[in-house]
């Protein structure tokens, strides 16, 4: 097949997709066009400038946006920060304006990168305990049943934000955000509940990728979030089954704090 259709196929079935809400294709598709590489481009970026994206764009179009330009930052970062410049030129609204940062804040040259039981992890050169952080992902990493890891495309590690949340979950790209706080020093008294805090975190967030859950927070979905967090928590620091109090402090928390899950 000619590549130029075979990319307008896969990416009609990637709209298809992002349209339904539909996890499987969304995935199948980003990954070939992803693989397809910078030939690609110009058709996706060509799909996502034929929007008008100044109005309040809400569900659906918010979905083909975050997919679209998502796709295209995976291929070439620079080309999605020029694409972004003309989106912000020509007008848009404030949800869109936010979906850009949320994409962009992360490069590569930023991040030392590993692999863990097929996740991607992209640590921040910010955070300097790099073999300790890695030796605790890969034990947390190793309580999550194989399949709840499927198709996580992205794990971010980054240091702690002033923001009134400590993860995200993006759910087309199917990539997990966790700050982690640097006062995780294992000379710090504390360590021990700022690193649980942590890991509840991470937790939750694959918990989102578990149920495949939308954007926003929706209290049904913290809700099955935080269960699959408890569930996770318990089976490394069995004595939460007794306590298991502290972890419902931590998640609610968490949870009245502003953010995507």
């Amino acid at each position: 097949m000619d590549t130029a259709l075979e990319v307008d196929k896969i990416l009609n079935n990637l709209l298809r997709g992002l349209a339904h809400n539909s996890g499987e294709a969304i995935y199948q598709s980003h990954r070939e066009l992803f693989e397809i590489g910078e030939i690609a481009l110009p058709a996706i970026e060509k799909q996502l400038m034929s929007y008008k994206w100044n109005g309040n764009k809400v569900g659906v179009e918010i979905s083909i946006f975050t997919g679209l330009l998502g796709l295209i930052h995976d291929i070439d970062e620079k080309r999605a920060n020029e694409v972004s410049a003309k989106i912000r030129e020509k007008g848009c609204s404030k949800i869109v304006d936010g979906r850009i940062d949320s994409i962009l804040k992360f490069t590569l040259d930023e991040f030392n990168s590993f692999r863990i039981r097929n996740v991607n992890i992209y640590q921040s050169k910010e955070l300097i305990d790099t073999q300790r952080i890695k030796n605790k992902i890969t034990k947390w990493l190793s309580l999550v049943p194989e399949e709840d890891l499927e198709e996580v495309e992205r794990l971010y590690l980054i240091p702690k934000q002033n923001v009134d949340y400590r993860g995200t979950y993006m759910p087309i790209l199917c990539s997990i955000m966790v700050e982690w706080d640097i006062t995780t020093s294992r000379f710090n008294p504390f360590s021990y509940f700022f690193l649980l805090n942590i890991e509840t975190t991470l937790y939750h967030e694959i918990g989102h990728h578990v149920h495949r859950h939308s954007f926003g927070q929706d209290p049904e979905q913290e809700k099955e979030a935080d269960q699959y967090a408890v569930k996770i928590l318990v089976k490394n620091h069995p004595i939460l089954k007794r306590v298991v109090k502290v972890v419902r402090l931590i998640l609610g928390k968490r949870n009245k704090n502003k953010g995507e899950g």
